[in-house]
């Protein structure tokens, strides 16, 4: 099953807390493959990790603010979404 970026912000909403261990075993991806999302998501500010001292893998995430307002800006109808959105 390959994990798109609404799939892990969705599943981050639904679960509170994740680890890279939960994305690998909910979208059977490799560790790799969950670190890119983790690293990208965070570098997004749509992600937040529970400490900056541990390595990626190891921490724990929650979904931020942004990550929220990202989320219902994909569940709105594609006419009502406008031309685009800022990532920086």
């Amino acid at each position: 099953m390959a994990a798109s970026k609404v799939d892990v912000l969705t599943y981050l909403e639904t679960r509170r807390q994740v680890t890279a261990t939960d994305l690998i075993v909910k979208f059977r991806l490799t560790r790799q493959a969950a670190r890119r999302h983790l690293d990208r998501l965070t570098r997004y500010g749509l992600i937040a990790p529970s400490s900056s001292e541990e390595p990626l893998t190891a921490c724990t995430f929650t979904l931020t603010l942004r990550g929220r307002r990202r989320l219902a800006w994909y569940r709105l109808p594609d006419d009502a979404r406008g031309e685009t959105i800022e990532f920086a």
